[in-house]
């Protein structure tokens, strides 16, 4: 191979990660700014169902606007199909059980938090719902497009897989910065680890997609719209023995998904059925 071979093989590498990094970071740049803008003009007006509908159409539609032009957008851009979000036969399945994984997650120590007497019952609302399920829909398919669709896979380009989920997830934690405390960071830390894991195993965002919306809702149901609820206690999750409990069940959780991810890995012609 010659010089002239070598440098236009540099050439051409050099300008298809380039046109990959700015394609992501066009759509990230839009789908971020457009959620927040949008979010800094709604207001959530507890008891008006017909307020509480505009915001949750409005939160949804965005959210599914960046979901359905991801692939075409980055196709357009790149010149090559961004398969990771793609529209087919497994999308619904693997957003299901990153569900059910997030609601194992987050439900369960919940659950035996409630029956401690830990936690209050919560005083869910049709609007409380149908908000939760709209806010942590767009949080999951915005941040999921940001995480796992760009910054992953520009680390996963340079750096060993385990350093780049450990690197994403640090990431991820320091930017949910708000007020939590060192075991509250740890417990975003691993929730991270565990989307980084499930996009692993399903080469898919679909299943991370999942598991984020999940996790979101209850956090949304248990911390914030009880509270618009005239005497209705929250629930935290903040300190002491909730959030041991709930670090120790993410932390099983996450072993478990790293397993099915090694067993993938030790088994590379092996297909997943469901993930």
């Amino acid at each position: 191979m010659t010089s002239k071979d070598t440098f236009t093989r540099i050439a051409g590498f050099a300008g298809s990660l380039t046109r990959w990094i700015v394609a992501r970071i066009a759509f990230a740049f839009i789908t971020l700014v457009g959620m927040v803008a949008l979010n800094s003009n709604l207001h959530i007006t507890a008891g008006a169902f017909a307020e509480d509908y505009k915001v949750a159409a409005v939160k949804l539609g965005w959210a599914l606007l960046a979901l359905f032009l991801y692939k075409p957008f980055l196709t357009l851009c790149d010149g090559k199909a961004a398969e990771e979000l793609s529209m087919d036969r497994l999308s619904f399945p693997r957003f299901a059980a990153g569900t059910a994984i997030a609601l194992m997650m987050l439900a369960l120590p919940v659950l035996v938090l409630v029956m401690l007497g830990r936690a209050p019952m919560l005083y869910a609302t049709p609007n409380s719902l149908m908000l939760a399920t709209a806010i942590a829909l767009q949080a999951a398919i915005i941040e999921e497009i940001i995480f796992r669709g760009f910054l992953l896979q520009l680390l996963l380009k340079f750096l060993h897989p385990i350093l780049a989920a450990l690197l994403v997830a640090l990431i991820f934690a320091a930017s949910h910065l708000d007020g939590r405390g060192s075991i509250g960071l740890l417990s975003v830390f691993l929730a991270g680890l565990t989307m980084t894991a499930a996009f692993f195993v399903s080469r898919s965002l679909w299943l991370p997609i999942g598991i984020h919306f999940g996790w979101d809702f209850v956090i949304f149901v248990m911390q914030y719209f009880p509270a618009v609820i005239p005497n209705s206690p929250r629930a935290s999750l903040a300190s002491g023995i909730e959030a041991t409990v709930l670090v120790g069940v993410e932390t099983i959780v996450l072993a478990a998904v790293v397993t099915v991810v090694a067993w993938n890995a030790m088994k590379p012609n092996r297909q997943a059925k469901l993930v």
